[in-house]
């Protein structure tokens, strides 16, 4: 996949992303804070919010079948290394966070949007907006960078990277 990206407007039905993000975005559902964005060497004060569907190839949330199973068969992905959901929080600016690769090691990576908002995903050479239902297929062994929205009270997808 080398320096392309592919976008899929309407991946899942309209239905099953609207129940995902309102489900995501409920009381009920649980987000854990990262005080750091890049990596484990981040000196920013950037945070998010994620939720470890799973880690090191083992499932690891509640959620996995009705949030992450639609999406694996859509993909038909063989073997997940992990599945998270991210959520950024409205810090009343817009932030890019600095760039990063997910592993060092080629493999595929997808990022699935809950909501549309002004955030972006900056691939170096692209920068991909948040749309509701899209789908971002991508390298993530290469550099790339997550934004805060400014427009919506949390910018919302699930990230996933795969063979």
């Amino acid at each position: 996949m080398n320096n392309e990206v592919e976008i899929i407007d309407n991946f899942l039905p309209e239905e099953t992303t609207k129940r995902i993000y309102k489900e995501m975005m409920s009381g009920y559902f649980p987000w854990h804070i990262c005080t750091n964005v890049a990596n484990e060497e981040d000196d920013s004060d950037d945070y998010y919010f994620t939720h470890q569907y799973i880690k090191d190839e083992k499932v690891n949330s509640d959620w996995y079948e009705i949030h992450i199973v639609p999406i694996i068969e859509k993909l038909n992905i063989k073997k997940i290394i992990r599945a998270k959901g991210n959520l950024y929080t409205n810090q009343k600016q817009l932030i890019e966070h600095n760039p990063h690769i997910d592993y060092d090691f080629e493999h595929k990576g997808a990022l699935f949007c809950l909501n549309t908002c002004n955030g972006f995903t900056n691939f170096g050479f692209t920068k991909v907006d948040s749309v509701f239902n899209r789908m971002i297929l991508f390298d993530p062994s290469k550099l790339h960078n997550s934004s805060t929205a400014t427009d919506v009270i949390a910018r919302v997808n699930i990230n996933f990277n795969y063979w």
